[in-house]
């Protein structure tokens, strides 16, 4: 099967912004000042005093006997045994692999993707939005205080 590149519409809905005015009926609110009875709580601060018992710390010296454990450093010598490492040199066969590069030319069968072009004719449905006057009531609304 050939790869095939394709194009379809969609549909697509656009709203355009148009201005316009129109009367709309609205209330005002009018400032009535008026005055009543609340119950308020009011604190108010009061100085008293009372006697309350307290223990004070006194300092006092004591005496008692306590183990302490220190650390002297003493100077000492010894004899360690050790071994240490000498050179020698020694021949020895080993096996090495080497790769060597062999150039060969093979077919290689592969699959490329290549675009193709296709017209397909089809039927959008269009939406378009029309203006229209609607009536609106401007009756005043009676006020009441």
């Amino acid at each position: 099967m050939v790869p095939q590149t394709q194009t379809r519409t969609v549909p697509i809905t656009e709203l355009r912004q148009e201005q316009r005015t129109r009367e709309v009926p609205f209330t005002v609110m009018v400032p009535k000042q008026q005055s009543r009875r609340v119950a308020v709580t009011e604190m108010r601060e009061e100085q008293r005093t009372r006697e309350v018992p307290y223990t004070v710390m006194v300092p006092q010296t004591q005496t008692r006997l306590v183990t302490v454990t220190e650390q002297r450093q003493e100077q000492r010598t010894r004899e360690v045994p050790y071994t240490v490492m000498v050179a020698k040199q020694i021949e020895q066969p080993y096996t090495q692999t080497v790769m060597k590069p062999v150039v060969e030319q093979r077919v290689v069968t592969y699959t490329e993707m290549v675009p193709e072009q296709v017209v397909q004719q089809r039927q959008i449905p269009v939406t378009t939005y029309v203006a229209r006057d609607t009536p609106y009531s401007t009756e005043q609304v009676p006020q009441s205080r």
